[in-house]
């Protein structure tokens, strides 16, 4: 099949690549030129572990190419997926200019009726409000079919997401396209991944739904982690023996800075305003906002106690991206973090293996901040190590070489990252969080 994909982001590149890989041929539109030079090379402008691979496999295949004219893309498809950014605006509500501007421009040139595919997350209703838009703007006075596909896709483990999903959500109000769908995912559904065929509202609420339920996940084990940590209990042990009830799942139980990222926190706001709109109150969501605030201000509090001061402290930190796996720094807790310390008067060294050259632009090197070129010149003469971010490199890096490299022997673990073994045995001062604050095994 033909398939032609707006937008050659986080979210468009990955769909692209993994629809190229099992034979389709994709047509994918990128506006921005010097994203699309690069795209154009087969090569990734983001970072995912194996994506440079697959688009270098399926560009050298040819069942994957660019372009930026979106009039190309809609002459040459059975069907158009819209893959582009749907950011919040300071209200809460959803910015859907992106998408509406991709949905007028396909209006616009289509010569014939086409359906029109929503992988980007929309407030529910979306669907129904495109394909009245895109009418208006049709000079032909065409039809268009709306359908939403939502993407469920982990920043670092995306392409194995996309090819092994725990489910296919399509929503569409014409149940005549369900076929159109199979043949799409035909490869999928030969391998028993099931695919549930729904109407809009109900596509575009589960995208919402899924995200926001895996946040109160995060808050929830993050306000127990504050009661174990002022009654003496292991956060990690309460975690695990939550965990392992099949009913709740050890996924998402992780204490330490909060969510981050470009999905949960857009989407507890769209959630959030999708209530509103609709007459329902929001008092569960908003604890899990208010909660995951409060991480940034508790770590800070622990640091400082520790510490005494930030004046003048040379503070390591290890990891920028939201999480590992990937550069994205969209709301990371690093952000703010580093913006905190460096008006506390701290002075920072950071390292992150994959996301410094983006946080350089909102933090450019300063006397006071300084980017490292390696976790090992990060730490050096250090008052104190600050772990934001579980890169595997840090997991791995040997407490003793820690305890050697700093002035102070004191690490904050924000993500309970380090085998705590291994750090007392080297006699660091370790800080957890969901555990009473430290014992210097010094």
């Amino acid at each position: 099949m033909t398939i032609s994909i707006i937008g050659a982001g986080y979210v468009g590149l990955i769909t692209a690549a993994c629809l190229a890989r099992v034979g389709h041929r994709i047509l994918c539109v990128e506006k921005n030129p010097s994203r699309l030079a690069i795209l154009e090379k087969g090569q990734s402008p983001i970072y995912e572990k194996g994506l440079d691979e697959v688009l270098s496999e399926v560009f050298s295949q040819g069942t994957l190419r660019f372009t930026s004219s979106i009039e190309e893309a809609s002459e040459h498809s059975d069907v158009i997926f819209l893959c582009v950014g749907t950011p919040s605006l300071p209200n809460g509500d959803v910015d859907l200019s992106q998408v509406e501007d991709a949905a007028i421009s396909i209006a616009r040139c289509s010569q014939t009726t086409k359906i029109i595919v929503s992988k980007s997350t929309v407030p529910v209703g979306t669907a129904h409000h495109l394909s009245q838009l895109m009418r208006r703007h049709s000079p032909h006075d065409l039809e268009f079919t709306l359908a939403s596909n939502p993407e469920f896709l982990k920043e670092g483990v995306a392409l194995e997401d996309f090819m092994h999903p725990d489910r296919i959500v399509v929503g569409c109000d014409q149940n005549q396209w369900r076929t159109l769908f199979e043949e799409i995912y035909q490869s999928w559904i030969k391998e028993g991944f099931p695919l549930l065929f729904t109407d809009t509202i109900s596509a575009e609420l589960i995208k919402y739904a899924s995200n926001s339920f895996l946040a109160t996940k995060i808050s929830f084990i993050n306000m127990i982690s504050d009661i174990a940590e002022n009654a003496g209990g292991r956060i990690s042990d309460i975690a695990l023996g939550m965990g392992l009830d099949p009913r709740i799942g050890r996924l998402f139980l992780q204490a330490g800075l909060g969510y981050g990222g470009s999905c949960f926190p857009k989407d507890i706001k769209g959630l959030m305003q999708t209530a509103r709109n609709f007459g329902v109150k929001t008092e569960l969501l908003e604890a899990v906002e208010h909660i995951n605030a409060d991480r940034i201000k508790h770590i800070l509090h622990r640091v400082q106690k520790a510490l005494g001061s930030f004046l003048g402290k040379k503070i390591c930190l290890w990891g920028l991206s939201f999480k590992e796996g990937t550069n994205d720094i969209r709301d990371a807790a690093s952000l703010t973090l580093v913006s905190h310390l460096l008006e506390e008067g701290a002075i920072l060294k950071v390292y992150d293996p994959q996301a410094m050259p983006d946080f350089m632009e909102i933090f450019p090197p300063s006397e006071r901040l300084s980017y490292a070129q390696s976790a090992q010149d990060a730490l050096l003469d250090a008052d104190a190590l600050l772990i934001v971010t579980a890169w595997q490199e840090f997991k791995d890096f040997s407490p003793h070489r820690i305890k050697e490299s700093l002035r102070n022997p004191l690490v904050i673990d924000g993500r309970n990252c380090l085998h705590e073994n291994q750090v007392h045995q080297a006699g660091l001062s370790y800080i957890k969080i969901g555990e009473k604050s430290p014992r210097s095994h010094s």
